[in-house]
């Protein structure tokens, strides 16, 4: 199968359609050439691309240059125009039909030219999609896309076309200057070793890990298994016969049956048991620490009395913003007076809100807004009163109906200064303000009687610029101010006196939602007889001291309980224990003795040593059992081991052949090429045992490298033999092509008569592709395959590039 035509749009410097490259399936050498810069590597890059989906020295360049994945671009590379559609598309003609390989970008719809990761050049063949057409019908399937492509040869084209196809201008002498284990990597899709052997050296190695897995911590392998188990029945079984000796020198007589936890499933406490040294070891220091609680009954019934109080005696921590959770008593010494008198507190709260409303409308004149209804239920104004006055104000209604609109404003002036001559008398009885001073224009004045004239003397003033009904109005509102208002201003003033502050309220609100725990700490409290404070304090000193007094009577009233024991006791978690065998039960408590208990340890000893013997003979069987396996495991894992031996040997010598192939052509080659041998030394290919490294010589004695003492011409001659050897010994049947890039840059003209030679009489079955941009280079060529009868197609990329973009 070979290369029949390749169709370019904007992509790189083909801005439009070019398909010029066409029928050429039939030529042996198609010959690319002109100037630099007009499209001859983008023709390789173009086939590559298509063939493999990347073109490898982008992937280079970017790790050169330091590019991150995920840095972000304006534009994206290759890509002439990103508005519009660019395609690569190459066909290929075989014995077998036609097949196309399209490799197609499609303009994004959303807003181009922004800064983007999208653009960044690592992710540019992705924005690509692939298209396969065989014999004009597309498949569309992925699965039979993938199989199409793996029936033709063109699957996983990567490295094969890297090594073997084709050498590209920055390529000559990247693969010799390669360090000797990478050369290996870059070589290992000549090494893959064929299928079956791949999956029985898989399997092997498998199968052995299955065994013996020894770096890992939770899959360790049947042996390793096998291994820890013979070492834990050993120790078991060693365990069990100390058991057995100890039981049989102790010779303790038979002991009768009693169960101790009738209404629970204790495993120690069941009739018939059989117990392990483990569950042995565990049921003897169960009952022992029982033992211990029974023998010290009185100190464990303290400790249980004292432990609710030990657990919320905390220091004194005097937070402002204290929460319960933070230190419960501190919390319920400090809040519990507040929530005791909830009730109260929020009564007289919205009462006292009411007066100050009430006071509000009497100094501000607002009589209207009062709420006679409040003044009634608290008897500050008899029935009568309220009765005449609601009368009089009736009248003002009807009088205020008939004002002027300057009388309007006057009185409206009026009662603004005589609010604020009310809020003044205020300030000055509290001593925040001079009587002396006008609070209205701020003069000072030498008498306060002076001061009060000058304002009356204003006040009249403004009276007479009113009409008879705002007069007449002024006199009905003074005469109820003098007889009931002043009077009332007076008791609300004697009632606000005692207020609960609007903190003091707040509070209360926050802290009564943890009303009910604060009742259990005072219900507590009482088993003790102590009381928490009536009156709440906001003084923290007070506060501090009176909880230091309460501890210390909390303290004083607790149970004896003495320190040795009560450190065992926790040690020991008797409060745990007392809830799992006692159920909290004070009388079960008391009940079960330790007479009892010791009992049960010698039958739980009884029945250890009876169920001792039938599982030391178990374990025996079992280890029996165990070594038995072991043997046989290990007799199949030395086998496998020498098996695999093999198959990695066979592998090496499979390598070794590959490279016994390539070698002898390299050396005729790089002789032909040079024209000559190096220094009168040939070109030798060195590996070690494992084949793990590949390095080029030129003696066997001395081993160093040919970069050594090779010119770069001569390399970039040893660069083109490897290629040569590689294509001519594992170019694929169905894709024999060979594509060179500008070769004259880097050899001379002896070395260019000698790979003429070569291409001409090795690879006359190869579709050649090469550029130049020496003319003489081009005519030689010409010249020496029309010799030999070889069809040779030229392109003249300048030219065809400059029609192209008219």
């Amino acid at each position: 199968m070979k290369i029949k035509s390749l169709e370019i749009c904007n992509f790189k410097l083909f801005d439009k359609n070019f398909n010029e490259i066409s029928n050429i399936s039939e030529v042996d050498l198609i010959l690319l050439n002109g100037p630099n810069g007009y499209g001859k590597t983008t023709i390789f890059d173009a086939i590559e691309f298509a063939l493999t989906g990347e073109i490898k020295r982008i992937y280079q360049y970017s790790d050169e240059l330091g590019v991150k994945k995920n840095d972000a671009y304006n534009k994206k590379i290759l890509i002439a125009d990103e508005t519009k559609e660019a395609y690569i598309k190459l066909c290929l003609e075989g014995n077998k039909g036609e097949i196309e390989i399209q490799r197609i970008y499609n303009p994004e719809k959303e807003k181009l030219n922004k800064v983007s990761k999208e653009n960044n050049p690592y992710n540019i063949f992705k924005k690509f999609e692939m298209k396969l057409i065989v014999d004009g019908q597309e498949i569309k399937e992925t699965e039979e896309v993938n199989r199409t492509l793996q029936e033709y040869h063109l699957n996983d084209m990567g490295d094969f076309f890297d090594k073997c196809c084709f050498l590209s201008q920055d390529e000559h002498l990247g693969f010799l200057k390669k360090a000797n284990t990478d050369k290996v990597a870059a070589l290992k899709f000549l090494f893959d070793i064929p299928s079956e052997q791949k999956d029985e050296e898989d399997r092997v190695d498998k199968l052995m890990k299955s065994l013996k897995n020894e770096n890992r911590t939770k899959n360790l392998g049947y042996i390793t298994k096998l291994e820890n188990q013979k070492t834990k029945l050993n120790s078991e079984i060693e365990s069990l016969n100390k058991h057995i000796k100890e039981a049989t020198t102790n010779n303790e007589p038979k002991i009768s049956y009693q169960r101790l936890f009738p209404e629970k499933t204790v495993y120690w406490d069941m009739e018939s048991m059989t117990l392990d040294g483990e569950k042995y070891d565990e049921a003897i220091a169960e009952i022992e620490k029982l033992i211990y609680f029974s023998e010290n009954q009185e100190a464990c019934l303290n400790f249980l009395y004292n432990k609710p109080f030990k657990d919320i005696i905390e220091p004194f921590r005097g937070n402002e913003n204290i929460i319960y959770t933070d230190n419960p008593l501190e919390y319920t010494y400090r809040y519990y007076p507040l929530v005791k008198d909830e009730e109260k507190l929020e009564t007289t709260y919205f009462e006292q809100q009411k007066y100050n409303i009430l006071k509000e409308n009497i100094n501000k004149r607002e009589l209207q807004k009062i709420n006679w209804n409040f003044i009634s239920s608290k008897k500050l104004l008899d029935e009568g009163a309220i009765n005449k006055i609601k009368v009089k104000l009736e009248q003002v209604s009807q009088l205020e109906k008939t004002q002027s609109i300057v009388s309007k404003v006057v009185t409206s002036i009026t009662k603004t200064r005589t609010t604020l001559m009310n809020l003044v008398n205020d300030a000055v009885q509290q001593s925040i303000i001079d009587d002396k001073t006008c609070p209205l224009c701020g003069a000072s004045y030498s008498e306060k009687y002076v001061l009060d004239q000058k304002i009356k003397a204003e006040t009249d003033i403004l009276q007479a610029l009113c009409d008879n009904s705002s007069k007449e109005i002024n006199v009905i509102i003074d005469s109820l101010y003098k007889e009931y208002f002043d009077a009332l201003l007076k008791d609300i003033e004697n009632k606000l006196k005692d207020t609960i502050s609007e903190g003091i309220f707040n509070k209360l609100q926050e802290v009564k939602k943890n009303k009910s725990h604060m009742y259990n700490i005072k219900d507590l409290l009482l088993k003790l007889s102590i009381n928490l404070p009536e009156k709440y304090t906001e003084d923290i000193i007070e506060i501090d001291k009176g909880y230091n007094d309460l501890i210390q009577i909390i303290t004083k009233k607790l149970r004896t309980v003495p320190q040795e024991i009560e450190i065992q006791l926790n040690v020991k978690d008797f409060i745990h224990e007392y809830e799992k065998y006692y159920d909290k039960n004070e009388e079960s408590f008391i009940k079960l003795t330790s007479e009892m208990l010791r009992t049960k340890i010698n039958y739980v000893k009884s029945s250890f040593f009876n169920s001792s013997i039938k599982l030391l003979n178990e374990k025996k069987n079992e280890l029996e059992k165990t070594l038995n396996r072991l043997e046989e495991l290990n007799r199949i894992y030395t086998e496998l081991s020498n098996y695999q031996d093999a198959i990695k040997k066979g592998i090496k010598e499979y390598k070794r052949k590959i490279i016994q192939d390539i070698e002898p052509l390299l050396y005729v080659y790089t002789a032909k090429i040079l024209q000559q041998k190096f220094n009168g030394k040939s070109i030798y290919i060195k590996t070690d045992d494992d084949m793990e490294n590949i390095q080029f010589i030129n003696s066997v004695d001395d081993k160093q490298d040919i970069l050594y003492n090779m010119s770069s011409g001569q390399l970039a001659a040893v660069s083109l033999s490897f290629l040569l050897c590689m294509n001519q010994v594992y170019s694929k049947q169905d894709l024999p092509i060979l594509l060179i890039d500008d070769p004259i840059q880097t050899i001379d003209d002896v070395n260019m008569v000698g790979l003429v030679d070569i291409l001409r009489h090795e690879f006359d079955d190869r579709q050649i592709f090469i550029s130049t941009h020496e003319q003489k280079f081009e005519w030689y060529l010409a010249y020496k395959y029309k010799m030999t009868g070889r069809e040779i197609k030229p392109f003249n990329m300048k030219n065809l590039l400059l029609l192209n973009d008219k």
